[in-house]
């Protein structure tokens, strides 16, 4: 499974540009604005508490290098589209 937010409300809902994939019991997101990516264990880890992508580095570049692959293929933006509330507001 794979998802891709391009307009971010971080003013109204905190929610921030990123990507994510889904696959099995890992669960990848990447905050390209923030350089910042987090790697779940969803099976022993569903609250996402534990980031894993310092200690399973295989598993996160591996997971990484298919989103990005995807995002490359669905043409996603590799920059936020701000809402009009969410411009207003700048």
């Amino acid at each position: 499974f794979f998802w891709h937010n391009p307009s971010p409300r971080p003013g109204s809902t905190a929610d921030l540009f990123n990507s994510a994939l889904r696959q099995g019991k890992w669960k990848l997101i990447d905050f390209p604005e923030e350089k910042r990516t987090e790697l779940y264990d969803l099976k022993s880890d569903p609250a996402e508490s534990v980031n894993l992508m310092e200690t399973k580095p295989g598993i996160g570049g591996r997971l990484l290098a298919e989103l990005n692959a995807w995002r490359k293929e669905m043409g996603t933006s590799d920059k936020p589209r701000l809402r009009q509330k969410e411009k207003a507001r700048q």
